[in-house]
């Protein structure tokens, strides 16, 4: 079983014979433990906390994939820690990461235009992304929300989770203008919506969709009514929009 720790520290910290010691007051490290809470291995991260963002650690085994610092996505040697890779992405907050099989899927918002994760370019500001590419993050395929008019849209996708029938479920948050979802294979606009009027600067809207594993068809997209904020900018995920729990396959 993995079990891991990821913790902002000051001073030193040993495991082993590694001992590393904090330079910034940022400093963080990412720690695997056993059964018995014993430490297995620990990473020194510089400069890898933030308390506006998420992480996300997952594992397939082998490896482990950690998402931390908004912009980071750090790849290790699962029985280790030794790093395989530690990637930043500009112009993008990182938010969730699922691996399956040989697959990546990594997930968040852009935050300026001109993002570009492997082959996949996002040309907006503020648009929900989902990436997929193989385990060494060589990104070939997306889907991206994108809006309907012209009103500055804000938006995201919060988390991913695999469904029971062998699809991707996620969820995000947008505000001021209703959002399609632009996939491989075509666009698709909401399968339930219960709002008549999206021009509100004072409501966010939850959604969550099904699309499958390939990111092409979606099986359906549903949003919420409209939620009651004070400010629509700068909507922090972690406080405003919901956590994805996966409880079945049919989004009623």
């Amino acid at each position: 079983e993995n079990i891991y720790v990821f913790a902002q520290f000051k001073g030193s910290v040993t495991v082993g014979n590694k001992t590393f010691s904090s330079v910034n007051a940022t400093d963080t490290f990412l720690m695997k433990i056993d059964n018995n809470g014993n430490a297995v291995w620990a990473d020194y991260l510089e400069n890898g906390y933030n308390s506006q963002y998420k992480t996300k650690c997952v594992t397939e085994g082998a490896n482990t994939y950690f998402v931390y610092g908004g912009n980071r996505l750090l790849k290790l040697h699962t029985s280790d820690g030794s790093v395989i890779f530690n990637n930043t992405y500009n112009n993008v907050e990182l938010k969730t990461i699922a691996v399956r099989n040989q697959d990546l899927y990594l997930a968040g918002s852009t935050t300026g235009s001109g993002a570009v994760l492997g082959s996949e370019y996002f040309t907006d500001s503020f648009m929900g992304f989902i990436v997929k590419g193989d385990r060494n993050a060589n990104f070939t395929e997306s889907v991206k929300t994108s809006k309907l008019d012209s009103f500055q849209t804000f938006a995201d996708i919060s988390d991913i989770a695999f469904s029971g029938d062998g699809s991707l479920l996620f969820t995000g948050f947008y505000t001021r203008n209703a959002i399609n979802l632009m996939t491989e294979t075509g666009t698709s606009s909401f399968t339930y919506n219960p709002n008549s009027n999206y021009n509100n600067a004072n409501r966010l809207y939850n959604y969550v969709a099904k699309v499958d594993l390939n990111l092409g068809a979606v099986s359906f997209f549903r949003t919420s009514g409209g939620i009651n904020q004070e400010s629509t900018y700068n909507i922090r995920t972690d406080l405003n929009s919901s956590k994805l729990i996966p409880y079945g396959t049919s989004g009623d």
